[in-house]
């Protein structure tokens, strides 16, 4: 043998003993990294016996339905989400933990809702939260400021109205200045450069298209906005005035003297004091009831479960874990969510909790749980199919915060839903901060509809067009030319040319027809004479109280109300501790789902089943990264086949409402 050959085989035996010790260190670092994430995992999911519990909303963006956070929205920094009806979820179960020895809400001095009747299903929970422990749990909430800089707070201090104190920064703002709604009107403008509007409307009220056909506000849109926006602030005066002791007069000339610095507002009642963040925090626990400081921890009982999983920052968890201070430990809502979840997940096996959600879920210690299941993506005609056929699901609560869409899309889910109920369902509606026109087409039919006290609903109208942009471009020296065939109204929608008179005569009647359907829906669905309807109709939009008393919705209230109603109608127990599980459908994908996803779309020529096999092969470096439990290979095939179940659905293309399936 050459001396070049024994070299050679001499550094191949060198290279691959190098390997396997790099091999065995890479194995033994994955193993230890993966031992370590899990023992951390579960001494932040363990809570103390005695702990404040702190709603730190002002990093948060309070949403309706948390979407996933893309890489680019991670870089910039965006906020992450949490849905509101998480939070409601949380207080609900707080109000009977005996653990919960204080509660205190960390509100930003920019923060911002979504709508009004968020701001009301969040001060409903909290004031549900001070009636199951008899007042007897401090309740505090805290902000540097409620509108930085005087700009609009109304809607943060109305919700921090509702615990027993209210404190400030001393330099802080108190800018309840009320409600306002600003309407560009483009008529003009639109005027000038020749672009003409050919719009079609039925209802006077109708006036989403007002903007471009308008130079200002017509009687209507200033009688229904107006309307709405005095339902509105009637109620957060009332509101205000019960809560802090006030009478409504007082209340009145207090918001109209907004924006006022702390002490201000301490004067006129609507804060208790002034205080920085860590007074506020060291004043809760100083207020807890006959607690007694203690490290011990104790199990997190069974909870239900609402919404993608929380999965609080280690480093967060444990601090707020082992904060002492002066009073009680402080348990961050993000910690307290992942307990919660983390109990759930030991009551369902994981193979049922991701390979069968449309199918009977059963938990380990309950062979039949009842299952409130949120579907984020409605309209998909199999998904409705399956759970008109599932025996277990014996309810839908069908959450909707749309302000509308398409008319053919619409009346798609209203179909599905008259099947539901059909089939022996019962429907509930939870409306959200808008089920306006056809979220309100879809709500119709419905077993019954809740509705806070300032969603904005109705509008039950119809409105269609185009804007034709031919006369701008002439203007600009561009000619554009068209030529049809196989039709008269070949161009009829195109953005270059007005409707012909004959064409217009025919959209008219089409609209005709469209809104007679409407209004046949709502009359059929509500049990209503037509005549009322048409009373009622006319495209305007109502407050959830108005909505009320005009016999569109049947009870105020929010989701979690909404699911009580599901649960009596479909006879399940209604008390707080019956079994009721609620999870997210379709589930959100986890990260190794994605990158399954990615590599599917990047590699066409590797076959499915070699990246499966693959990203299993790659299980323990995963679960060291997610602190995943140890199913993770079958976790990982059970959700690659959810997945590709989920993306053979169909989609409409209105804003996707949620529905939520209650089982028994």
């Amino acid at each position: 043998m050459s001396g070049y050959a024994m070299a050679f085989r001499g550094l191949r035996r060198v290279v691959v003993a190098g390997s396997a010790t790099v091999g065995v260190i890479t194995i033994g670092t994955v193993f230890a990294a993966y031992q370590a994430s899990k023992r951390a995992k579960q001494a932040v999911l363990q809570l103390p016996s005695e702990f404040v519990l702190q709603l730190d909303l002002e990093s948060k963006q309070l949403v309706e339905a948390a979407t996933p956070m893309s890489l680019n929205q991670a870089l910039a920094g965006a906020p992450p989400q949490l849905q509101v009806s998480r939070v409601v979820q949380a207080l609900h179960h707080a109000g009977g933990d005996h653990r919960v020895k204080g509660l205190l809400a960390i509100i930003g001095g920019s923060q911002s809702l979504a709508g009004l009747a968020h701001a009301q299903e969040l001060r409903e929970a909290v004031l549900e939260f001070r009636r199951k422990t008899g007042n007897q749990v401090p309740t505090t909430a805290y902000a540097d400021s409620y509108g930085e800089y005087g700009t609009e707070g109304t809607s943060t201090y109305y919700f921090a109205s509702a615990f027993d104190k209210v404190l400030m920064q001393p330099t802080g703002f108190l800018s309840t200045t009320g409600l306002a709604a600003a309407t560009p009107f483009f008529r003009r403008f639109l005027d000038r450069w020749r672009i003409t509007p050919n719009i079609f409307a039925r209802g006077e009220y109708k006036n989403a298209a007002n903007p471009f056909t308008e130079s200002g506000f017509t009687k209507p849109h200033r009688e229904a906005t107006k309307g709405l926006l005095d339902g509105m602030i009637m109620h957060v005066h009332a509101d205000v005035a019960e809560a802090r002791g006030l009478s409504l007069k007082e209340v009145q000339m207090a918001f109209d003297k907004a924006p006022m610095l702390a002490s201000e507002g301490v004067r006129s009642g609507l804060l208790s004091a002034t205080a920085y963040k860590d007074e506020a925090l060291k004043s809760v626990g100083a207020q807890a009831p006959g607690h007694t400081p203690s490290a011990a921890l104790t199990p997190p009982t069974p909870l239900p479960s609402q919404g993608p999983t929380v999965v609080p920052d280690p480093v967060e968890g444990q601090a707020a874990g082992a904060r002492q201070q002066e009073g009680l430990p402080v348990v961050n809502l993000s910690r307290y969510l992942a307990a919660m979840d983390a109990s759930l997940q030991q009551r369902v096996s994981p193979s049922e909790y991701w390979g069968r959600a449309l199918k009977t879920w059963r938990s380990m210690d309950d062979p039949e749980p009842a299952l409130v299941l949120p579907v984020a993506t409605a309209g998909g005609r199999p998904v409705v199919a399956l759970i008109t056929a599932d025996p277990y699901i014996k309810a839908v609560v069908l959450r909707i915060d749309s302000p509308g869409g398409s008319a053919v899309a619409s009346d798609t889910i209203h179909r599905e839903m008259v099947r539901l109920k059909a089939a022996g369902k019962p429907v509930i509606v939870s409306m959200g901060n808008v089920a306006a026109s056809g979220g309100y087409y879809i709500a119709a039919p419905a077993t019954k509809i809740l509705a806070s006290p300032a969603t904005i609903t109705g509008s039950i109208g119809v409105l269609m067009g185009k804007l034709n942009v031919g006369g701008l471009l002439q203007d600009q020296g561009i000619n554009v030319e068209t030529i049809t065939a196989g039709g008269r109204n070949a161009d009829a929608m195109s953005p270059f040319k007005d409707f012909a008179p004959d064409q217009r005569a025919q959209l008219n009647a089409l609209i005709d027809a469209v809104y007679q359907e409407f209004l046949d829906r709502v009359a059929s669905g509500r049990s209503m004479a037509m005549a009322d309807v048409k009373r009622i109709a006319k495209g305007r939009v109502w407050t959830g109280s108005d909505a009320l008393e005009l016999g569109l919705v049947d009870q105020l209230g929010g989701l979690q109300d909404a699911i009580k109603v599901a649960k009596q109608a479909a006879g399940l127990p209604t008390e707080d501790e019956a079994a009721v599980l609620v999870q997210p459908y379709p589930p959100p994908k986890p990260l190794f789902v994605q990158i399954m996803e990615y590599w599917k779309d990047t590699d066409a020529g590797v076959s499915a089943s070699a990246r499966l096999g693959h990203l299993a092969s790659s299980g323990a470096l995963l679960a060291a990264l997610l602190g995943s439990s140890d199913d993770l290979e079958g976790l990982i095939m059970q959700a690659a086949q959810r997945a590709s179940m989920h993306s053979a659905g169909s989609r409409l293309r209105m804003p996707d409402p949620g529905l939520e399936h209650v089982r028994g």
